[in-house]
This record gives structure tokens, sequence and C-alpha cells, in this order.
């Protein structure tokens, strides 16, 4: 697997999963299509889509770096 995507965490070649948090990577495309990752986590497109609007801001403004860390994280928080 290499870096875990979920925790960052090491994981050796071979393994199917992360052993620290469990991640077990989707193999359907159609979860693919519809996450988003994140500071190393996955999430739903469509739940941050709304969570920015709700905070003024749309993937545009998360893919340009043009909102603050600290309020990313709390956007996020609830996801």
């Amino acid at each position: 697997m290499g870096i875990c995507p979920q925790c960052g965490s090491f994981v050796d070649e071979g393994e199917p999963y992360c052993p620290y948090c469990s991640y077990y990577p989707s193999s359907t495309s159609e979860d693919d299509d519809n996450s988003i990752e994140i500071g190393g986590k996955s999430y739903d497109r469509d739940e941050v889509e709304d969570a920015l609007r709700e905070n003024g801001y749309d993937l545009d403004d998360l893919k340009r770096d043009l909102i603050d860390e600290d309020e990313l994280e709390d956007i996020l928080y609830w996801l």
C-alpha cells in the first residue's frame, strides 16, 4: 500500500489495509469519483462542497489554497 492516504502512516507493500487506522482502499470507481482528499483524509465531495458553500467558499477556492488552514479545519470538522 505504501503511505496510507487517510492517516499518513507507512504501510508495508502488499498489506491490504492500514493497521494503524484500518483504512481499506475501495476498489469501486464509483466511490473514487465522488471523493476528495484533503490533508490526507478522504471526504465525500458533495459534503465538502456543501460545507464550503455554507461558509462562502467553493471547490476552486480550496484548490487555489484561498481558505485559511484553521478555517478549513473548522469547516471539515463535522464531516
